[in-house]
């Protein structure tokens, strides 16, 4: 409050003047001018004939219109009055050369030119302005010079105006110690003057012109300001104004600087940064028309207004505070602040219309302070500083740019107590940390950009909301305790992490809503998130503790990343993307997805021991991804999983509502480990893949197209409906307790030795069965019913070590055995390198007894041809039907030669005989197949008595392997 106290001490100087004003003084002679109009230098003008000293005092004041003249040397007075304030018209003019007053007053009706026409500092003494004081309450006006030389008597000058009074200085070089205009006065510098002074007050409507001229104010050394109060003003035109002094604009005066002025307040004070150089109080400051402006001084305003326009220059060089409801205006100008800017208690800070504002030091905005702007562009760039800055919002303090505007922060930002960050169609960088507290908010609206090269940071009930705008984070992105977002029709990309720690007691805290969100780095939430209608792409891991809740549309990407559910997770049309990473739902977790999809493409998909995935109306798609399954999956009608790689269910796949139109496509590899505990399949299962039961499993269906099964030792397989496999691979040595029908195309066993237990019915159409032997084991498959194999190919694998070796083999057992072989293929193989051979067919016999089907290895030595294959007759009785045709007839009744009984295969062997044969030889052959005829007939009868092990019913041989 320095400056109220050196007004005042000013007030007290200037009463001091007047009193001593109007003591007599001693020794003074009194003088009057009587002339009308006459040279002050001619003593016939003075009433009493003699030229004033310096000890006299002299009236210029007898009658109106009266002019006196001096310009043929320095006249010399001690003091002159010009005026009583009744007459009018009085006029004292000094030319050419100066004088020495100690007090010169211009009184109502009185005017003074000065016009002297040499310097002083080159000419001398004889052109000195050598006055101490001037009262004015009338009108001076200087045209010329107004200066001192060494020599001068009074060093310092006091000009003072008094109301409606004028002081005019016009084409002039002007040097004064103080000029102070009381009331409503007016003060004018015109047409190159160049006037300094040590200071300039102006007061009650007072006015001060400074038109293409140049005003220097120096710092007054004994402390007094260059001070405006009540209305006054300061228009400077053209010109260059200079400011040393500490300078106070209170009480509604305006400044005007235009038409290309140059304006300095340069502080010259050791302190300059503890004290306000430039105080502004409840009035105004208009730098205008490419005027330049220059600030040393620390700049405080209150309830004041100032402004830059029309393609002003400004840079303040100190600190800058808004207080008490001031406004700052940049409009289509340019402001550059060294040091630090507050503004406070409603202040305002406007940047508009093509306008830059660059600020190299901290900001503090508080108590509803603004910085707002539109079309322009605002930065705060720390690069001159050695410590981070800081940008401060506090007590709903707002920065709010809007309408193609450019923000720039290279500073810290906070903003803590109800404060906004807002922007409006606006591009904005951060180059530093921002973090919000309290209830403060980030937002950005319509088409805006925002980018942020560290982190954000969101705690206590903060908030960030986007619509139509960019967010982009080259950092991370923290939410702590309430804090919450919300984007619509927005996108959001991080580079780093996305952290949030959120309580999950609020609906939501994260809403994403016809968005897209992605992420670099790991994402993780305690919190409850929205993903509404938009696309969430997550390149790391993703972290689900709290809630997610997906809906209309929305598209979860998660990439070389984990996708981590720890809480629980409501998907509603939804795609859920996995690429090269883990999607992971943990110990207690519980998902539902409701008419959506996951798509595994890459990566591992883990359902942990106690979680839980419902599928309702969705699909799971396993393109290239390996599935661990150890949860219960649950899916509905209209659901389906399709697997395209490797599944692994340690767990249970069941129905929602037992419709039995739900689906499990497997295309890829489905192992159901082994386990001690059962995994129920309880939806339909279609396999066009491989599926490895290694645990008692039961599927309600199973349907196999160009698929493989594999039942593994100690497995059962349970279905209460029959297995529909075409084109297939039935393996393993496990049990399948269902019935199984194969349509073509199929295989049993395989280049292993395998048990094979199918505890159901058989049925088989062309298809092809595998049996491997060694010198200890040999596969074998069991049907526990009937067994109907039509056409097929047996295909028999003996190993090079019993190649050679007579052996008894069960193939197959059945309790009903129906089976016919289009084709019978005897190999050998190499136990060390699988290398496989072509072996003799005929030396080998295949048997079907009673269910059993059997072979003979190395038990024939002669070639063999199939004749025919069919299902012989009920046997035949004496006398009866030749039986056992191409087609099998019926035979009679009694012990003649009946038909082959069910299930057996006729089979005729012939002699390897290279010559035609004879007719006797002809005719003994038929006598010898009649015998033949009657001995079958008698072996048909006794077959059931001997041993199994002694019966051979087919001898076989495949004309197209003759050697």
């Amino acid at each position: 409050m320095k400056f109220f106290k050196l007004n005042f001490l000013f007030y007290i100087f200037f009463i001091l003047l007047l009193v001593v004003y109007n003591i007599p003084q001693v020794n003074c002679i009194i003088k009057e001018f009587i002339s009308g109009n006459g040279q002050w230098g001619t003593a016939s003008n003075w009433d009493d004939g003699i030229i004033p000293t310096n000890t006299d005092t002299v009236y210029i004041r007898n009658s109106n219109d009266q002019k006196c003249f001096s310009s043929n040397g320095k006249i010399v007075s001690n003091r002159t009055i010009v005026g009583d304030g009744s007459l009018t018209g009085l006029v004292f003019q000094i030319d050419n050369y100066g004088f020495q007053f100690q007090r010169l007053s211009i009184l109502v009706g009185g005017r003074v030119f000065l016009g002297i026409k040499g310097d002083p500092l080159t000419l001398g003494s004889s052109y000195d302005a050598d006055i101490e004081v001037i009262f004015i309450y009338g009108e001076l006006d200087i045209k010329g010079t107004f200066k001192k030389s060494s020599s001068a008597k009074f060093k310092n000058t006091t000009i003072q105006l008094y109301k409606d009074s004028e002081f005019i200085v016009d084409s002039s070089q002007f040097e004064s110690y103080l000029i102070n205009s009381i009331q409503y006065s007016t003060i004018s510098f015109q047409t190159g003057t160049k006037a300094t002074m040590y200071g300039l007050i102006a007061n009650d409507g007072t006015f001060v012109g400074v038109g293409n001229s140049s005003i220097l104010i120096k710092d007054n050394p004994a402390g007094r300001s260059t001070f405006f109060n009540s209305s006054a003003q300061l228009s400077v035109r053209n010109s260059t104004f200079e400011c040393h002094d500490i300078s106070n604009i209170v009480g509604g005066s305006e400044f005007f600087f235009s038409k290309k002025s140059n304006v300095s307040f340069i502080d010259d004070s050791i302190d300059s940064f503890n004290e306000v150089g430039l105080y502004v109080g409840n009035s105004s400051i208009f730098i205008q028309d490419h005027t330049n402006f220059y600030c040393e001084k620390f700049i405080g305003n209150f309830d004041s207004y100032i402004q830059f326009e029309n393609g002003s220059v400004g840079f303040i060089n100190n600190d800058y505070y808004l207080n008490g409801e001031s406004i700052l205006v940049v409009k289509q100008s340019t402001l550059t602040l060294n040091h630090t800017l507050k503004a406070s208690d409603d202040s305002w800070v406007y940047v508009l219309q093509g306008s830059v504002v660059n600020i190299k030091n901290n900001v503090l905005i508080s108590k509803n302070g603004l910085i707002s702007g539109y079309q322009s562009k605002f930065e705060i760039t720390g690069k001159e500083s050695i410590e981070k800055l800081y940008f401060q919002l506090e007590d709903q303090g707002q920065l709010y740019f809007y309408d193609q505007s450019t923000v720039i922060l290279e500073s810290n930002l906070q903003a803590a107590g109800n404060s906004v960050v807002a922007f409006n169609h606006t591009y904005t960088n951060f180059n530093s940390n921002i973090t919000f507290f309290d209830t403060s908010s980030l937002i950005g609206r319509n088409y805006s950009t925002i980018t942020l090269d560290n982190n954000l940071v969101m705690v206590d009930n903060s908030s960030m909301y986007l619509e139509y705008s960019d967010l982009t984070i080259s950092g991370s992105i923290v939410f702590n305790d309430n804090a919450f977002l919300t984007m619509r029709q927005s996108s959001c990309k991080v580079n780093g992490f996305f952290s949030d720690y959120t309580s999950p007691i609020k609906k939501y805290y994260l809403a994403i809503i016809n968005s897209q969100f992605n992420i670099d780095g790991f994402f993780f939430s305690s919190g409850n998130i929205l993903i509404s209608n938009s696309t969430l792409e997550c390149n790391n891991e993703f972290k689900i503790v709290g809630g997610l809740r997906t809906e209309n549309g929305s598209h979860i990407i998660v990439s070389n990343g984990n996708f981590s559910i720890d809480g629980r997770i409501r998907i509603n049309n939804t795609i859920i993307e996995l690429k090269n990473g883990i999607l992971e739902f943990s110990e207690s977790s519980n998902s539902i997805l409701l008419n959506s999809t996951i798509i595994l493409d890459g990566g591992d998909m883990k359902i942990k021991v106690g979680s839980t995935l419902e599928l309702l109306n969705t699909k799971l798609i396993n393109k290239n991804a390996n599935m661990n399954i150890n949860g219960n999956i649950y899916i509905n009608t209209n659901s389906s999983m399709t697997n395209g790689a490797n599944f692994k269910l340690n767990s249970n796949i069941l129905p929602l509502n037992n419709s039995g139109s739900e689906e499990f496509d497997n295309q890829g590899y489905f192992d159901i480990v082994k386990g001690a505990n059962e995994s129920i399949i309880m939806v339909p299962v279609r396999n066009s893949g491989t599926i490895n039961v290694g645990r008692e499993t039961t599927i309600i269906s199973f349907t196999s197209t160009s698929g493989t099964i594999i039942v593994n030792p100690n497995a059962t397989l349970h279905s209460n409906n029959t297995f529909i496999i075409s084109n297939s691979s039935v393996q393993g040595s496990g049990v399948i307790n269902s019935s199984i029908s194969s349509n073509g195309g199929s295989s049993y066993g395989n280049n292993t030795i395998t048990n094979l237990d199918i505890n159901g019915d058989l049925e088989s159409n062309e298809d092809e069965f595998v049996f491997t032997l060694d010198g200890k084991n040999s596969t074998t498959i069991n049907v526990g019913n009937n067994a109907t194999i039509t056409n097929a190919t047996l295909i028999i694998r003996v190993s090079n070590d019993i190649v050679n070796s007579t052996q008894n083999t069960t193939l197959l057992t059945s309790s009903n055995l129906d089976a016919t072989f289009s084709k019978i293929v005897f190999q050998s193989y190499d136990p060390q390198t699988g290398i496989q051979k072509q072996l003799d067919d005929c030396a080998h016999k295949i048997k079907n007894d009673k269910g059993t089907l059997g072979l003979l290895l190395n038990s024939n030595s002669k070639q063999c041809v199939i004749v025919s294959t069919s299902t012989g007759g009920t046997g035949g009785g004496t006398g009866g039907g030749t039986g056992g045709g191409t087609g099998g007839g019926t035979g009679g009744t009694g012990d003649g030669t009946g038909g082959i009984s069910s299930g057996q295969t006729v089979v005729v062997v012939e002699e390897d005989q290279k010559s035609s044969l004879s007719a006797g030889a002809i005719a003994g052959i038929i006598v010898g197949i009649v015998c033949v005829a009657g001995i079958v007939g008698v072996i048909i009868h006794f077959r059931n008595k001997l041993p199994s092990a002694q019966r051979l019913t087919f001898k076989l041989k495949n004309l197209g392997d003759k050697p």
